[in-house]
């Protein structure tokens, strides 16, 4: 009798071991990293978080929607939306490509303005993506396919 006693309660401990052992798996598989980016109402309240401020449009034509978002200490970006439709603009006081688009464009090509050196990567037709430095800040505008001047006078108004 000790013996089934035993090895029933043996048993029943693996079960319960196994059974363990694999919630917590599962609870481990599923842990995320959270965003590091803040949303807010105002560039104002952007330029607190990050420690530096930016400008943008107020409104790009063809656009509806404003988001703000900013990292603290390191990034703003500034999404405009229309439906599927989005063009966000990113400033950053880290060095590189603060885009963080990584698709291989069919062309890409320096253009200097204003004394600015402008790296625009695109299809040959349209641009999709420009990426600049100045005064010590990174910049990036990216779309849904522009206009390469369209995308160059955009550049212009952001600081």
């Amino acid at each position: 009798m000790k013996k089934l006693f035993t090895m029933i309660l043996c048993a029943v401990l693996t079960i319960s071991m196994v059974a363990c052992g694999t919630s917590q798996k599962a609870e481990k598989e599923n842990v995320q990293i959270p965003s590091p980016f803040q949303e807010v109402k105002t560039l104002e309240e952007a330029s607190k978080i990050a420690g530096f401020d930016i400008i943008v449009p107020d409104k790009i034509d063809g656009y509806s929607k404003i988001v703000i978002e900013a990292v603290e200490k390191e990034m703003i970006q500034v999404f405009y939306i229309e439906g599927e439709k989005t063009l966000l603009i990113r400033k950053s006081n880290q060095a590189g490509d603060p885009s963080g688009d990584y698709n291989a464009y069919q062309v890409v090509e320096e253009v200097e303005q204003n004394g600015i050196n402008i790296t625009i990567k695109g299809d040959g037709e349209t641009a999709s993506l420009a990426v600049w430095s100045n005064n010590g800040y990174s910049y990036s505008i990216s779309c849904d396919k522009m206009a390469q001047n369209d995308l160059l006078a955009l550049v212009n108004s952001v600081q």
